[in-house]
């Protein structure tokens, strides 16, 4: 007896390499993972916003704050977001090339440019951005050290 009639549903079957069998496998295997979500609690109080990195405030200079609306201090991402609004609002961007922004005399006071790559204008933006230094609480009064060491 031959394979195939005591397997009939080998007939319509194509033969198989090693590296299509092992793909299927990984394939499925893939597939078989579940996802681990955590369930939030609705009546949980909502989660404080961290000021870190990107979306910690700056503050801004002068020239760069006009552009913002008379903002002093803003995150880097909505900085961004606002110079965009402006440069679409005043059809800045130069329609030859749109990764090129041409720039207004409120932009040139910024870039000291005339035609901006808008891809390298985060990097121009940082001589305008100083961070904002906090202020650690200091002691100036150490009467609370000399009653620790009375005898």
């Amino acid at each position: 007896m031959t394979p195939t009639e005591f397997y009939p549903s080998l007939l319509h079957q194509t033969p198989m390499n090693h590296a299509e069998s092992s793909k299927k496998v990984k394939r499925q295997k893939r597939k078989k993972k579940k996802s681990h979500q955590q369930v939030e609690d609705p009546d949980a109080p909502p989660k404080p916003k961290r000021n870190t990195g990107l979306s910690k405030p700056l503050i801004l200079s002068a020239s760069l704050s006009v552009i913002m609306g008379g903002d002093r201090e803003l995150s880097r991402p909505e900085i961004v977001k606002r110079l965009w609004t402006y440069i679409k609002a005043n059809q800045l961007q130069d329609p030859a090339d749109r990764r090129f922004i041409l720039c207004d005399n409120n932009l040139r006071s910024i870039f000291q440019k005339d035609r901006v790559n808008s891809f390298g204008m985060n990097r121009d933006l940082t001589a305008h951005l100083t961070k904002k230094v906090e202020k650690k609480e200091t002691f100036n009064d150490f009467s609370f050290i000399i009653e620790d060491f009375s005898f």
